[in-house]
């Protein structure tokens, strides 16, 4: 009974760790600062296999090639169509990922200032979400480039 118990307060310490990574995350990227709030190492390398196009086998290679301890990674998508939220919101669930959404309800069918962060225990999860919301915007080319923002 007691091991249970331990595994559940260990799920719900890294919830919590993960809820404080998201927060931070968001900080990071909203505020013009060079100081980053949580480690962005695997962020970083994410959002490089993402310009690359590399496939998942490439992303872990890296991963291993540069020997980056795994951990917590965030994802950062903008500019997104409204009507495609829920969907990119199922995506990141889909991953155990979670998320903080901000969209601009002062335009209908705007994609200007769309904006959702979300975070993951480690970077291949992240890694294969983007790949599934990508699939869902191949065709209209909606998540707009953010490596500028890292």
């Amino acid at each position: 009974m007691d091991n249970q118990i331990n595994k559940e307060e260990l799920f719900i310490d890294q919830d919590l760790s993960l809820l404080n990574f998201l927060n931070n995350f968001v900080k990071t990227l909203q505020i013009d600062d060079d100081k980053d709030l949580v480690d962005m190492t695997t962020s970083k390398l994410l959002l490089k296999n993402i310009d690359n196009n590399y496939s998942i086998n490439e992303f872990i290679n890296l991963l291993n090639k540069k020997n980056i301890k795994d951990g917590f990674t965030g994802l950062f998508l903008h500019n997104f169509n409204k009507k495609d939220d829920i969907d990119i919101i199922r995506i990141i669930e889909k991953y155990n990922g979670i998320y903080n959404v901000q969209l601009n309800y002062h335009m209908l069918d705007s994609q200007e200032n769309n904006e959702i962060y979300a975070a993951f225990v480690n970077s291949l999860d992240a890694y294969k979400c983007f790949l599934d919301i990508d699939c869902i915007n191949q065709n209209n080319n909606e998540i707009e480039d953010i490596s500028y923002l890292l």
